[in-house]
């Protein structure tokens, strides 16, 4: 998935952060040309999702944002 703009990236933040979930933001590693964070997040059913990122920056701009996540299995 390709998200490009301001609002673009706004509108994807706002639809995800909305969603009946907790987020919790753990082990950051910043620098001036890149960030890195895990996304923990809890469903109320009890699935966990375990998002792993990292942003490169360009003049304190995101130029490229990789994503890998892990999903738990609800029974």
């Amino acid at each position: 998935m390709i998200v490009e703009g301001k609002n673009s990236i706004d509108a994807f933040w706002r639809d995800v952060c909305s969603r009946e979930m907790t987020h919790k933001v753990t082990q950051e590693v910043l620098s001036p040309d890149r960030v890195s964070f895990i996304e923990e997040c809890l469903y109320p059913d009890g699935c966990r999702v375990l998002s792993a990122m990292t942003l490169n920056l360009r003049g304190g701009r995101i130029v490229e944002h990789v994503t890998v996540q892990a999903w738990d299995e609800v029974s």
